[in-house]
């Protein structure tokens, strides 16, 4: 991460994917390219538009056991 990043927002990786792409998919996981967060991103802009969309609302990083609990009690407490 940059000690000094252009601007506040992140990508959570939440991906909205027609049936289509199933087929793009698959050859990255074939190929070994699910590693890398971009590799996705990168094959299906050869093939058509790709959009982002900055969400301002609430999310949760859950990459641990305790941030996934905390998002489980949060969204039980509402």
């Amino acid at each position: 991460k940059p000690v000094e990043p252009k601007s506040t927002l992140v990508s959570t990786l939440f991906y909205v994917l027609p049936y289509e792409i199933l087929p793009v998919l698959e050859k990255c996981c074939v190929d070994g390219l699910h590693d890398a967060a971009g590799n996705l991103v990168s094959e299906l802009i050869k093939k058509d538009s790709v959009y982002g969309v900055a969400h301002d609302g609430y999310w949760f990083d859950i990459g641990t056991h305790e941030t996934y609990e905390q998002a489980q009690k949060h969204f039980s407490d509402e």
